[in-house]
């Protein structure tokens, strides 16, 4: 009996739905056709490569050898109890060989690969190869299962990949965290990556050009042309240069259909621009016979029928680019769309993927797909809208969409018919429709058009005309591009030039200098740099652009969260951290933080360029492949990672030397009286002998110099205030809640040196004042020690207002307090109030008998802007109240983007204007920002604005 391992339960199912006869086992957690087959499978990445770390600057490199490599369960929910159940079916006596049948490509090779390992068996490994999940397709597979050792090679290029990651990530990381630490005096992990930091840097440089660039003023000579009572406009371009490319290119271009990527375009009419106005005026002029223009002197036209294909399936990276360019999107947020169409929906098929074709053995699945988008979703237009028209061509569209050469781990993005049930929401929806719209329209004709190119001359100067007629519009009736709709918005349309039989019925109207400027590179937005990652070969030469022309930087399941760390503000514990990469503008276009910039300069003035640029993972993919051919190359692989690894760690450790140190005044070692140096997160013994080392982060506050001090002098604090107590991942709406504790220094058995929290106690000298019974202060506040029956308390901070010792006295005396201000509710107004015992509840409540709630907040110095009215403005939250009269006014109208300022507040009361920000609809029902200058009414006493130009 043979052991089949999938990758993920759904093709665990379909392989067994190809094969037949297989039922489900009692713990659903396998298959079994009871005769000479099981099918099991692990839920993707189940086993992982591990090695112990240090977090020490002065102990790396870590560099394990084979050997020393560990292999763990990850520790996901669920995932130690099915490798469970993968090890007994592989130690069943019945099994006889294992068959890895995970994805067909490296990560696929690698996760099979991993658990096998980790179960310890010493069964026959096979390889079941599936290019294609269509049951002939997985019948095909099943009966060519080969030998696990003609895949030797993949095997360990995956695991090189894997290690390699590790190694550069690991060591990366520790070292960078170190020096950015000490240089920045910052207290946070400073993540480094063969993927992550080239990602960071390209951000950086673009940013750079973006900042150093001079904006240049150019020139382009305009003509325009009449034939009758038609004109038509003209751009005055070098007929030689044009010639010249025509000759070297026998081939024409075709247009793509494929979206434009807005980091690559160019400008077409870079050799049409003059920065030279002299010269510029030169051709003018030549074009003249004093004030009139001179005739055409000669007309060339040419007309070419062109074909524009639809674009490409979608693979992830393009889906995201695209819902990113349409939605605004994130690239990390289309990804769990998809996912959730995938997983929940069942309407796509797997996302995580790099191709855009589907295999070969396809059409009939295709066919069944297009007959249940339209009778499952009949009604709904945007999933049949030229649906029949798609089937009717399957048979025709031949490797545009069915190439076996160009499917890798998985095929296309593609609807698998199924409708979307009632639950799925708006986005869900639109990334759904993206992908059927983008199904359909790969099935549709080419779009045709015939396009007429016109060079019209005056002497020997050439001006350019271009005119397009669509003679079918084929899958562009389906889809309209993104680019097709901001040309309508700027009022762009198909040109079509007038017909004419003889030059000399076209006469020259006007011949003028058009003035423009050159603009900066754009920045990148979310789908922009996604998009990039997959196309980093762009940016190379060579082999090492053939290395990376078909993977780029990163893979499908990863980019999105690589981007999305870089723009994160909060670390993996909840706590808040420095981002390297930020957000801005409505256009939400990504540019680095200061930090960002800092990590990449450092890296760049130390000479660490082997981790910020791409080439690093070009060579890395040549070497990969090396091994891929030849399993025993992986010894050199890792010897060259090692060698890498250790020459950039070897610069980080001399620069961090370099940094000066801060010293911990007032005390000193307690281990060997040398002096203390102060990290972000640490203090450590100056002396590199001395083990001694504490932390200075305590429940996510860093302890100040002087608390440093008290406590290694004394070892022991007094009470501290400050410390956070995290809020409750598994309560739903738990809040993170401060507190205050006393510190105390703890030498373990191994002499190494821990803070421990303690609450100290005292007795109190009043009774409770429910029980009687004695009360006791604690660092919270003052407690009755009946802490079964009682549990009476009065904590030192209600309502974000501490008490002082005199008003819990007097609460704990009387049962009742004065009027005491400074309270703040839950929605974050401020008011005042009495505090009383409840004796009924036993605990402390609020009274408001005599205290004037309408009338409270903090007084300002302004008056009251009514007649007759001689009160001042109280302050509570954005309101400003009367404590006369009921007049009032808010520091932040509903059209105001923010509240205004005390000081712009006690202008206004004066009578005096005031500029703030607005947001006002624009009339297209969106809203734009504005600035106003803001008064109030001497007549209505209401406030007004009136919007500045």
């Amino acid at each position: 009996m043979r052991v089949i391992l999938a990758e993920k339960p759904s093709v665990g199912r379909e392989i067994a739905h190809a094969l037949g006869g297989f039922v489900k086992s009692p713990t659903n957690r396998f298959l079994t056709n009871q005769k000479d087959c099981i099918i099991t499978w692990a839920i993707g990445h189940l086993v992982e490569l591990h090695h112990p770390t240090v977090n020490d600057l002065s102990k790396l490199p870590i560099l394990p050898n084979d050997d020393d490599w560990e292999l763990r369960i990850i520790k996901n929910d669920g995932y130690q109890e099915q490798f469970d159940v993968i090890k007994k079916l592989f130690d069943s006596p019945q099994v006889t060989e294992v068959v890895n049948a995970c994805d067909a490509g490296r990560e696929g090779e690698l996760i099979g690969r991993l658990i096998y390992d980790k179960s310890g068996t010493t069964k026959p490994l096979k390889r079941m190869w599936i290019n294609s999940m269509t049951k002939d397709g997985l019948i095909k597979a099943y009966k060519n299962i080969k030998d696990s050792d003609e895949y030797e090679g993949l095997n360990q290029a995956a695991r090189c990949r894997s290690k390699s990651d590790w190694v550069v990530g690991i060591n990366g990381s520790i070292a960078a965290t170190a020096v950015m630490s000490r240089k920045q005096y910052l207290s946070q992990i400073t993540a480094i990556g063969r993927v992550k930091t080239p990602v960071l840097t390209m951000v950086v440089h673009r940013q750079r050009e973006i900042d150093s660039f001079v904006s240049q003023p150019f020139w382009e000579i305009g003509a325009k042309f009449q034939v009758g009572a038609e004109n038509y406009e003209s751009k005055w371009v070098n007929y030689d240069e044009i010639l010249k490319k025509q000759n070297q290119s026998s081939e024409s271009n075709e247009a793509s259909g494929e979206e434009d990527d807005e980091e690559n375009s160019t400008d077409s009419s870079s050799s049409n621009r003059f920065y030279d106005r002299d010269k510029a005026n030169a051709i003018v002029a030549a074009c003249h016979n004093g004030k009139d223009l001179k005739p055409v002197s000669k007309v060339i036209e040419n007309k070419t029928n062109k074909k524009s294909n639809a674009p490409n399936l979608f693979d992830l990276t393009t889906i995201q680019y695209v819902a990113n360019l349409k939605y605004k999107f994130s690239s990390k947020l289309t990804l769990e769309l998809v996912q959730e169409l995938y997983e929940k929906h069942k309407a796509v098929t797997y996302p995580r993927t790099e191709s855009q074709h589907l295999p070969s053995d396809y059409p009939n699945e295709v066919a069944r797909i297009f007959d249940d988008l339209m009778s499952k979703q009949k009604g709904d237009i945007k999933i049949t809208l030229m649906a029949q028209e798609a089937k009717d061509r399957i048979s025709v569209v031949g490797k545009h969409i069915f190439d076996d050469s160009k499917v890798t781990d998985h095929f296309a993005i593609i609807p698998t018919g199924t409708a979307l049930d009632a639950s799925a929401s708006d986005a869900v929806k639109k990334i759904y429709y993206l992908i059927v719209e983008r199904f359909k329209a790969a099935f549709l004709p080419p779009m045709e058009y015939s396009e007429t190119e016109r060079f019209t001359f005056i002497e020997d100067q050439a001006f350019r005309s271009v005119g397009k007629t669509i003679i079918s519009k084929g899958w562009k009736a389906l889809v309209e591009t993104e680019e097709e709709n901001g040309d309508k918005k700027k009022g762009k349309q198909d040109v079509i030039l007038p017909a004419y039989q003889d030059k000399s019925e076209i006469s020259p109207l006007s011949v003028a200098l058009n003035q423009g400027k050159t603009t900066p590179p754009k920045p990148f937005t979310n789908g922009t740099l996604i998009r990039t990652m997959q196309n980093i070969s762009r940016l190379l030469k060579g082999d090492q652009k053939k290395a990376l022309k078909d993977c780029g930087i990163g893979t499908p399941a990863t980019r999105a969260n690589i981007i999305d760390d870089l723009l994160s503000t909060t670390a993996n514990n909840g706590s808040p951290k420095k981002a390297m990469l930020q957000e801005v503008g409505n256009n939400k276009y990504i540019a680095p933080t200061e930090y960002g910039k800092q990590v990449v300069e450092f890296l760049e003035e130390n000479g660490i360029t082997s981790l910020t640029k791409p080439e690093f993972t070009a060579n890395w993919e040549l070497q990969l492949a090396e091994v891929n051919k030849d399993a025993h190359k992986s010894i050199d692989f890792m010897s060259h990672t090692h060698e890498v690894v250790s020459d950039f760690i070897s610069k980080l450790q001399l620069a961090h030397k370099n940094i000066p140190v801060i010293k911990l005044a007032g005390c000193v070692c307690p281990e060997c009286s040398s002096d203390l140096t102060l990290e972000p997160r640490y203090v450590i013994c100056s002396d590199t002998t001395c083990r001694f080392k504490l932390q200075r982060m305590v429940a996510d506050k860093i302890l100040s110099d002087a608390e440093l001090q008290v406590l290694i002098n004394n070892k022991a604090t007094g009470v501290i205030s400050g410390f956070v107590k995290k809020a409750d991942p598994k309560v739903k709406g738990s809040k993170s809640k401060t507190f205050s504790a006393a510190l105390e220094l703890e030498i373990k058995e191994d002499k190494t040196y821990n803070i421990k929290f303690f609450f100290p106690k005292t007795k109190y000298d009043l009774p409770c004042p429910i029980c009687k019974s004695p009360m006791e202060g604690t660092v919270s506040g003052v407690a009755c020690t009946d802490h079964e029956a009682c549990k009476f308390m009065v904590w030192r901070t209600i309502n974000e207002k501490s008490l002082s010792d005199s008003e819990i006295r007097i609460l704990i005396q009387n049962g009742v307090t004065d009027v005491l201000e400074g309270f703040k509710s839950a929605k974050g107004n401020n008011f005042s109030g009495k505090l009383i015992v409840n004796h009924e509840l036993k605990r402390v409540g609020f009274s408001f008998d005599g205290v004037d709630v309408a009338n409270t907040g903090t007084e300002s110095k302004d008056d009251c802007t009514q007649e007759s009215c001689s009160g001042k403005y109280l302050i509570s939250g954005n309101r400003y109240k009367c404590n006369t009269c009921d007049s009032w006014y808010t520091s932040k109208p509903k059209i105001a983007l923010k509240p205004f300022s005390a000081a712009q507040m006690s202008k206004l009361f004066k009578g005096k204007t005031v500029t703030h920000a607005i947001k006002i609809d624009d009339g297209t029902g969106n809203e734009v920002n504005k600035k106003a200058e803001y008064y109030i009414d001497a007549k209505t006493k209401y406030m007004r604005y009136n919007i500045l130009d």
